[in-house]
């Protein structure tokens, strides 16, 4: 069975060196990029409206724990 995990970045160039780790590293079968979304969400009392890039990660079940620290060792917050 496959899942699916959703991951914003700050930017292009982020989403794509964890997408090409996670790849690279057999964590997830296929990541697709969706560039310049719309972000708006509450953070430290205010809500903020960003742009950010969305990844979108394939993977399967007994891998997600090892994609999360994988993204979590890449991402910059």
């Amino acid at each position: 069975m496959e899942y699916v995990i959703l991951v914003t970045t700050k930017d292009k160039d982020e989403a794509e060196k964890i997408a090409f780790n996670l790849v690279e590293n057999k964590l997830v079968a296929c990541a697709n990029i969706i560039d310049k979304i719309q972000s708006i969400f509450s953070w430290e009392g205010n809500v903020e409206n960003v742009n950010e890039t969305l990844i979108i990660l394939k993977t399967k079940k007994d891998l997600i724990d090892k994609v999360v620290d994988g993204v979590k060792s890449l991402h910059s917050y």
